[in-house]
């Protein structure tokens, strides 16, 4: 797969004790070269799928689905994802006279870089949210979506480890790397299931606990997701990115952009085009 990701960046702070100085998200390919430059900011890290590998403070961590980490300022580091299995990340880079106090708050700090987690559908969200209120230049509402995610983690997210995941977390998380690894195929319900030896019913369970959506609901939201970064990367037509991501007609395609990004393809394609001019 090529690399797909976008960045976003903004050096105005509307508040000095903490602001989002850039957000984005990247699927990378396995050829992609280690990262390892020291920068001057803190950056939350979220595994969505794949698997990759941080070193900091002499240490290895193996990065897999669901966990955070984090790129602390002034810190040497390098990561990179698996050669095998590249990952897809979202992150926050956040800048402030308080970051560190907020970031210790939620045990993610120098010497703490790793929460080893399940997926989280409410994280995702969360890191989606704040990329989507930054694109908008909607500074409040992003400054307050992030303030929400580090609540969330605070709150809601426990340091686990493997071997105690359960049989059904690890079940699910097979699910969601079989439906990113399927999402451009004629996609069933059905056919997920085989996949997993496991019945319908079952799938449905799993995913209701884990998302509190459907699996059908699951897909569909991937493909979007997928769509956004090929109208941001690339000229493909509307309709041949529909196509690409795995719906059958253009038109669908569009409707249920339009309800899941409160705009059409056409205009999210050109909201991106005109921040990138101004930023750029």
């Amino acid at each position: 797969m090529d690399k797909i990701t976008s960045t976003l960046t903004n050096e105005n702070p509307i508040n000095e004790d903490l602001y989002v100085c850039e957000c984005g998200y990247e699927h990378c390919n396995s050829q992609k070269p280690v990262e390892s430059m020291i920068i001057d900011y803190n950056v939350i890290h979220y595994c969505n799928s794949g698997e990759g590998f941080l070193t900091i403070n002499d240490q290895k961590h193996h990065i897999k689905p669901g966990d955070l980490f984090i790129i602390p300022a002034h810190t040497a580091h390098s990561y990179q994802p698996s050669t095998k299995n590249p990952w897809f990340y979202h992150w926050v880079g956040l800048k402030g006279k308080m970051v560190d106090d907020y970031l210790t708050m939620i045990n993610l700090n120098k010497d703490h870089p790793v929460i080893k987690n399940h997926l989280d559908y409410n994280i995702a969200n969360l890191f989606e949210q704040i990329y989507i209120d930054f694109q908008k230049n909607f500074r409040i509402k992003t400054l307050a979506s992030t303030f929400y995610l580090l609540h969330y983690i605070e709150h809601n997210v426990n340091d686990v480890h493997t071997d105690t995941i359960d049989h059904k977390q690890i079940l699910f998380n097979e699910c969601v790397e079989y439906i990113n690894n399927h999402y451009q195929q004629k996609l069933s319900i059905d056919e997920i299931a085989k996949a997993m030896s496991i019945d319908r019913s079952y799938l449905f369970k799993l995913f209701k606990q884990f998302t509190n959506t459907s699996p059908s609901n699951y897909i569909q939201k991937i493909r979007l997701e997928k769509a956004s970064l090929l109208l941001i990367n690339t000229e493909l037509s509307i309709t041949d990115i529909a196509f690409k991501v795995g719906f059958k007609s253009g038109s669908y395609f569009s409707e249920l952009f339009n309800k899941y990004y409160m705009m059409s393809p056409k205009d999210y394609r050109n909201m991106e085009k005109k921040r990138k001019s101004i930023f750029n």
